[in-house]
């Protein structure tokens, strides 16, 4: 189930500040992880010269 339909269904839910800890730390180390393996240029299309 998405969150916001989680939360629309259960107003009084609310995270801890450990809990928002835990899922900014996952969220910078899956950043981090995907810069190091795919470079920044990896989704540009190359350029083709003529032939």
């Amino acid at each position: 189930m998405p969150l916001f339909l989680y939360a629309f269904i259960h107003p009084d839910t609310v995270l801890a500040e450990d809990q928002k800890e835990v899922i900014h730390n996952w969220e910078v180390a899956s950043l981090n992880t995907m810069e190091n393996k795919f470079p920044v240029d990896s989704l540009q299309k190359k350029k083709q010269g003529f032939k």
